[in-house]
């Protein structure tokens, strides 16, 4: 199969990265008169080294996690489980992927997928049985179509990158803090032990606070990215059997509490009565989405 021109925008986001992170550098500077300079590579390498140690052991987290079937390339399969393999295949063939992701199904009731992995080259795509029987074979290509396109966009990269930039953010606003803190404790005495314990109560309230924000930017991203991924697998099915997949989902309960942290990279992520909580946008949202950017009707 001839594969499609599909632009990732993977670079624009490597530069949107790098050009937030030198502005905020450069700003830092700014402020403290150069004086922070020193500290500056020990706050980059602690920000940034759990969201990309996390992403470089994605997929044996996931294999873990899932208790993951892997399909080997030598090897046949039932009717069922040989189609979803070789569609999964073909997909990526038309996405322009050199190296065909991992493909994987788990045990589980509800109808999901999902796609992890460093790289494009170092990728996997699961499915859940729930979802292998429940749905129709045109809502199914639809959804690893779906994880496929995380994958060329570069979905766990940038969010890899940004979840380092609020790491760094974080870190920098909290670090006079907990310099005063423990300067406080060292220098201290009885008569300052409640002093003491305010500062970290403060510490305490203003990382929550932090915490909060960062969460919500966090959400923001992961539903703005679905979208992208709904786009590019109408592209590479069609609209109709992405709308199709969206619909059979409406009604689907949450997430098991077991797969609650993987929600983010899930087809059917968390559903939240406030949609700024929420990993993925309603099911409404996406598909009026796509109506628009293929301008379709309504009924479909």
């Amino acid at each position: 199969m001839d594969s499609i021109k599909i632009s990732s925008g993977l670079w624009k986001r490597l530069f949107l990265f790098s050009f937030l992170n030198i502005s905020f550098i450069v700003t830092l500077l700014f402020i403290t008169n150069g004086d922070i300079i020193g500290l500056l590579p020990f706050l980059l390498i602690y920000s940034c080294t759990a969201p990309f140690v996390s992403l470089l052991f994605s997929k044996q987290a996931a294999k873990k996690a899932f208790n993951l079937f892997i399909f080997q390339d030598d090897q046949h399969y039932s009717p069922e489980y040989e189609w979803y393999f070789q569609t999964t295949h073909k997909l990526a063939t038309k996405a322009g992927f050199k190296k065909m992701p991992e493909v994987a199904i788990y045990e589980s009731s509800d109808m999901n997928a999902f796609a992890t992995g460093r790289s494009k080259n170092s990728s996997l795509i699961a499915i859940s049985t729930g979802l292998l029987h429940k749905m129709d074979s045109n809502s199914i290509e639809a959804v690893i179509a779906h994880e496929i396109a995380h994958i060329k966009n570069g979905d766990m990269v940038t969010q890899t990158l940004l979840q380092a930039f609020i790491n760094t953010l974080l870190a920098t606003i909290l670090l006079p803090i907990t310099f005063y803190k423990w300067a406080s404790i060292f220098i201290s005495d009885k008569d300052s032990e409640p002093f003491i314990w305010l500062i970290w109560l403060f510490e305490a309230i203003v990382t929550l606070v932090l915490l909060f924000f960062a969460n919500l930017i966090t959400k923001m991203y992961s539903r703005k990215r679905e979208f992208g991924a709904d786009f590019l697998a109408a592209q590479l099915t069609n609209p109709q059997k992405m709308i199709s997949a969206l619909q059979q989902l409406n009604g689907e309960p949450d997430l098991l509490q077991s797969q609650k942290k993987f929600a983010s990279s899930q087809f059917n992520g968390t559903k939240k009565w406030l949609q700024i909580f929420s990993t993925h946008p309603s099911v409404d949202k996406r598909i009026k989405s796509l109506q628009k950017k293929f301008k379709l009707n309504d009924f479909y």
